[in-house]
C-alpha cells in the first residue's frame, strides 16, 4: 500500500458514512465504493488502477466542477467529506491533506444547490420523559428555532411544516422517531446528545455565561428535579446540533448567537392536511402553482419570499399584531407612489441574511462583500424616504433596525479595503483596493511596473557611472544581471559583483538588483497570498457585525411582505380587514379573557363573521369572471350545511372562506368587499376521499381518523371546513355519520362550520337547531 492509499484510508476512517472527495491536483478523486456511487449519481465514467485482485475502482471530477456536481451529490442523499490539499505540491513528498468540509443536505451553502425563497433547514430531535425536543437552523441564514411536544402528532406536523433537508437523533432515539417516516433522519452516537456538552457549547456559541437570557433555566449540572423536563430535551437537542454544524464546517459559525423558542399556542395552529387541502404552499398534485402562495407572492427580494412562507404557514392570534401589521400595509396601500419607489429599491438589495450566513462559516467571496456593501448603501437610502413618514408602529421599529449606526461601519470597512470590481475567488489575488495596504502596493508595483522599474535602475546607472552602453538583462541562471562591455571596465564601480565573463564584456549583479530580483520574481505569489491573508481578517473582522446585519435583513425581509400586500391590494381589489375583538390593552373590567390570551367584549360575540362579496384569491386568477359571495356567522347561524349539484362550486367556496380568513390573519388585505372579524385559533379542513394504501388505511380509515382528529380539537373560535364526509362509506352510514358530527360540533363545539354535502338528508338539522342554517348553490 503507497503512502497516499493509507493516508485516505485514515481520512476515510476519521468520517465514517460520508463519501471522501480526494483532492489530488486539478480533481477531486474517489476510489472503491465511493468511486462506484459517485459515478453512477453523477453520470461519470468509472475508472480503475491495478489488476485483478489490486484493481481499485476510480472517478474523479475537476476541482472548479465541484460547485456544479455538488446539488447533485448532495440530492442524492449522499454526505460529502472534502478532502483538501493543505499545502503547495513538492516532488517526491506526500502532500498533506486534510477533511477542510463535510456537506450534507442541512449544511449546504452553494447558491446554485438552494432555492432562494425557502429556507434549507436542519433539525435536531431528543426524546426526554416522552417529552420532544426539537430544535432547528437555517445555516444560510443563522435562524435557529425550538419547540417542544408530548404530541407525536404535533410534532409530525411541526417537521412537515418546517420541511428540513435533515435532521439528526441520538442512536437510542433513531428506531422510534423514523416510525413518523420524517425525511433524511440521522443516528448520532448517544453521546453527542448529552445536557452537559450541550449547555457549554451553547454557552460558548452565544458568548453567554447562562441560558437564561434566551427562557432556559438550565445548567452543566441540571437534572429533571431541578429543571422542566422541556427545556433539558430542547437544549441538549440544540446543543447537538451547534456541534454537528460546527463539525462540518470545521470552524466557526460566527452569525448564530441566538435561539429563538415558540409555543404550539402562539400562532394558529393548521395541520398537514390543511396546509395541502387548501393548497397554501402546493397543489394537491405536488406542484408549487397555482397556490395561494403563488398568488399573493409579488416579494422583489428572496429574504420576503422566505418571509411570506414563514408568515402563510405560521398565522397570527393575537390580535394587538394583526391590527400592526394591516396597519403598515394600508400605510403603502395609500401611498402607490413611495409602494413603487420602494420596491424599485428592494431590487437592487441582495440577500443580505445568506451572505451573513456565509461570513459566518468563512466561505463568502468578494464579490458577496460588494454586494452586502451596495444592499447597505440602497438600505440607507430606502430609510431616507420613510423616515419623514408618519409610520405605523411597527414600520417604525423596523426603521430603526434600518437606521443602525454600525451598517455605516460595514460600508466603510468593505469601502476602504475591497476593489469596487474584484475577482470572485481569493486565490486569484484583485481582491484588496488600491491604497488599502502599503505591502500589497509594492507588490503590485512591482508585477505591473517591473520592466520601468528595470529601465529606471539601467537609466541612473548610466548616469551614475558613466558607462553608456550599459544594460540591465534576465536570463534562468543568473536572474538579473548588468551586463558591461570591456571597453568600460575601467569604470565599473566597487559595488559592482562579477558574476560571468564573456567574450568582450562581463556581467555583473547588485545587492540592489539581486534584492529587486527577488521581490519581482516572488511578487505575484507573495500578493496573492498577501491578499487572501488580509481578506479572511476583513471577512472575519464583519462576521463581528453578523447580528446587526441579520436584524437588517429580516427588517427588509419584513418591510418587502409589507410592500407586496400593499401591492396586490392595489393590484386585485383586496379590502383591509377589521377585526372585531377589542384589543387587550383597552379591555374594560366587563371584558372576559379566554383561552389564547385574547380578550373581547361582552357585547361582541366571539364567533362573529361577516365576509361580503368575497372570493377565492386563486381560482379569481384562473377564471374570466368569478362570482363573490357572502358568509355570515353569528350566533343563529354557526353551522352552515351547503348543497348544490357536482361542479356548482360548494368547495371553492368553503375553501375560499377558509383562505380569506387566513390571509387577514397573516396581515394582509383580503379580496373581498369588506371581512369583520373575530379572531380564529385554528382551520380545520377534511376535504374529499383520499386513502393510504401504503400504511394499510382505506379512504374510509383516512376520513375517519382526520375527523376525529377535528372533533377533539376544535374550540368554538375554531374554522371547519367539511366537504363531503361520509362519502367513504355506504350511504346510509354515510348520513348517519355526518348527522352525528353536525349535531357533536353544535352541542360540545359551537365553532364556525362550513359542511358541503350530497346527503339531503342533512338539510332537516335547520329545523331541529336554531343557530344551524341550510344554503344551496345554484347553477344559472
Amino acid at each position: 500500500m503507497t503512502p497516499m492509499q493509507e493516508q485516505y484510508n485514515r481520512i476515510k476512517s476519521e468520517t465514517p458514512g460520508t463519501v471522501v472527495l480526494f483532492r489530488m491536483g486539478d480533481f477531486y478523486e474517489t476510489f472503491d465504493e465511493d468511486a462506484e456511487l459517485v459515478s453512477r449519481v453523477l453520470g461519470i465514467t468509472l475508472t480503475s488502477r491495478g489488476k485483478n485482485e489490486n484493481r481499485q475502482p476510480l472517478a474523479g471530477i475537476p476541482y472548479h466542477a465541484l460547485p456544479t456536481y455538488m446539488p447533485r451529490l448532495v440530492e442524492a442523499g449522499l454526505k460529502i467529506a472534502i478532502a483538501d490539499q493543505m499545502e503547495t505540491p513538492v516532488p517526491g513528498k506526500l502532500v498533506e491533506r486534510e477533511i477542510t468540509k463535510i456537506i450534507t443536505p442541512g449544511t449546504i451553502l452553494d447558491e446554485n444547490s438552494l432555492d432562494a425563497s425557502k429556507n434549507n433547514y436542519i433539525a435536531s430531535i431528543y426524546v426526554l420523559n416522552n417529552i420532544f425536543g426539537l430544535a432547528f437552523c437555517d445555516l444560510t441564514t443563522g435562524e435557529f428555532k425550538s419547540f417542544s411536544t408530548n404530541s407525536e402528532s404535533v410534532l409530525k406536523n411541526e417537521l412537515k411544516k418546517i420541511n428540513p433537508s435533515e435532521i439528526i437523533c441520538a442512536d437510542c432515539h433513531f428506531e422510534n422517531l423514523n416510525k413518523l417516516n420524517p425525511r433524511r433522519l440521522e443516528k448520532l452516537l448517544d453521546s453527542k446528545f448529552n445536557l452537559k456538552k450541550s449547555v457549554q457549547t451553547l454557552e460558548n456559541q452565544f458568548k453567554v455565561n447562562s441560558l437564561k437570557g434566551f427562557g432556559f433555566n438550565v445548567t452543566q449540572d441540571s437534572t429533571i428535579k431541578d429543571s422542566r423536563p422541556e427545556e433539558i430535551a430542547i437544549v441538549t437537542a440544540a446543543g447537538a446540533l451547534i456541534s454537528y454544524l460546527i463539525e462540518c464546517q470545521r470552524g466557526d459559525i460566527k452569525h448564530i448567537r441566538g435561539i429563538q423558542s415558540y409555543a404550539y399556542n402562539d400562532y394558529m395552529k393548521l395541520d398537514f392536511e390543511t396546509i395541502r387541502n387548501l393548497e397554501l404552499l402546493f397543489t394537491n398534485s405536488g406542484t408549487d402553482s397555482p397556490t395561494l402562495y403563488s398568488v399573493i407572492n409579488k416579494c422583489v427580494n428572496p429574504m420576503g419570499k422566505r418571509k411570506l412562507r414563514s408568515w402563510i404557514l405560521n398565522p397570527l392570534i393575537n390580535p394587538d399584531i394583526i391590527s400592526e401589521r394591516h396597519e403598515s400595509v394600508e400605510f403603502f396601500y395609500n401611498q402607490p407612489q413611495l409602494l413603487s419607489r420602494l420596491r424599485d429599491t428592494l431590487y437592487k438589495i441582495a440577500d443580505v441574511e445568506r451572505i451573513v450566513g456565509r461570513i459566518g462559516v468563512g466561505s463568502a467571496n468578494p464579490k458577496d462583500l460588494v454586494g452586502l456593501k451596495n444592499s447597505l448603501v440602497n438600505i440607507i437610502e430606502l430609510s431616507k424616504s420613510l423616515s419623514a413618514q408618519e409610520l405605523s408602529t411597527r414600520l417604525k421599529y423596523l426603521m430603526n433596525e434600518l437606521k443602525n449606526e454600525r451598517i455605516n461601519e460595514v460600508i466603510k470597512i468593505i469601502d476602504e479595503s475591497i476593489d469596487n470590481e474584484p475577482a470572485t475567488l481569493i486565490n486569484n489575488g484583485g481582491i484588496i483596493k488600491i491604497g488599502f495596504n502599503a505591502e500589497v502596493d509594492e507588490l503590485r508595483n512591482l508585477r505591473s511596473n517591473s520592466k520601468q522599474i528595470l529601465a529606471e535602475i539601467q537609466k541612473r546607472e548610466i548616469e551614475r557611472t558613466d558607462i553608456t552602453n550599459l544594460k540591465i538583462s534576465f536570463n534562468n541562471v543568473f536572474g538579473y544581471y548588468i551586463e558591461v562591455t570591456t571597453s568600460h571596465l575601467s569604470k565599473v564601480p566597487d559595488d559592482y559583483i562579477r558574476k560571468q565573463t564573456l567574450a568582450n564584456a562581463e556581467r555583473y549583479i547588485t545587492q540592489e538588483l539581486k534584492e529587486l530580483e527577488v521581490k519581482i520574481l516572488s511578487a505575484e505569489e507573495k500578493l496573492i497570498k498577501l491578499e487572501q491573508e488580509l481578506y479572511i481578517q476583513i471577512r472575519a473582522k464583519l462576521a463581528d457585525y453578523s447580528q446587526t446585519l441579520l436584524a437588517v435583513g429580516n427588517a427588509i425581509a419584513e418591510l418587502d411582505v409589507f410592500l407586496d400586500f400593499a401591492f396586490i391590494a392595489r393590484e386585485f381589489n383586496y379590502a383591509k380587514p377589521e377585526i372585531l375583538e377589542v384589543i387587550a390593552s383597552e379591555a374594560s373590567q366587563s371584558h372576559k379573557p379566554h383561552s389564547n390570551g385574547i380578550t373581547t367584549s361582552s357585547s361582541t360575540p366571539r364567533n362573529d363573521f361577516h365576509l361580503t362579496d368575497g372570493r377565492h384569491p386563486v381560482v379569481e386568477r384562473l377564471v374570466e369572471k368569478f362570482i363573490p359571495n357572502t358568509t355570515e356567522f353569528g350566533e343563529k347561524s354557526v353551522i352552515h350545511i351547503l348543497t348544490g349539484p357536482n361542479m356548482s362550486g360548494k368547495s371553492t367556496y368553503i375553501r375560499q372562506v377558509a383562505l380569506i380568513a387566513l390571509m387577514a390573519q397573516i396581515g394582509s388585505f383580503v379580496p373581498a368587499k369588506e371581512y369583520k372579524f373575530n379572531i380564529i385559533d385554528r382551520i380545520f379542513t377534511r376535504v374529499g376521499a383520499s386513502d393510504n394504501l401504503s400504511k394499510g388505511e382505506s379512504t374510509f380509515m383516512v376520513e375517519m381518523t382526520e375527523t376525529a382528529n377535528i372533533l377533539n380539537n376544535a374550540t368554538e373560535k375554531s374554522l371547519i371546513i367539511l366537504d363531503e364526509v361520509g362519502r367513504g362509506t355506504s350511504t346510509y352510514d354515510g348520513v348517519a355519520i355526518a348527522w352525528s358530527i353536525v349535531e357533536f360540533i353544535q352541542d360540545k363545539i359551537k365553532a364556525k362550520t362550513l359542511f358541503a354535502t350530497h346527503y339531503h338528508e342533512l338539510i332537516s338539522l335547520e329545523e331541529k337547531y336554531s343557530d344551524i342554517k341550510n344554503y344551496n348553490i345554484k347553477v344559472v
